[in-house]
């Protein structure tokens, strides 16, 4: 909401509007209640942007660290699985000299 559109909804005899657009205050004290109200309801539209904004960090984080949990998994299971090709590798280059030895 712009300064603009929060003075339209402002108490009446707050304000006066000009020919040529101008806004003339009542009083001093009817410019200081407008400013800060309309400060007050800025404020407060950022503090419920700035919380949501802390709830999608907060998801990001939370999906960024089982993202490297998996990725942890995912690599001990490569690595037994290189291991355990390597063996079957080795015991059937073993095995097949073995055999060859006797023909």
């Amino acid at each position: 909401m712009d300064f603009s559109s929060f003075l339209a909804v402002t108490e009446p005899g707050t304000f006066t509007e000009g020919a040529n657009g101008e806004i003339t205050f009542a009083s001093r004290d009817a410019l200081a209640s407008v400013v800060a109200s309309f400060t007050f309801t800025k404020l407060r539209e950022m503090a419920a942007a700035a919380k949501a904004l802390a709830r999608y960090v907060d998801d990001l984080e939370s999906e960024l660290e089982a993202s490297d949990d998996l990725v942890v998994e995912v690599r001990a299971e490569m690595y037994t699985s290189l291991l355990l090709a390597t063996r079957c590798s080795l015991l059937s280059a073993h095995h097949y000299s073995r055999l060859t030895a006797y023909y």
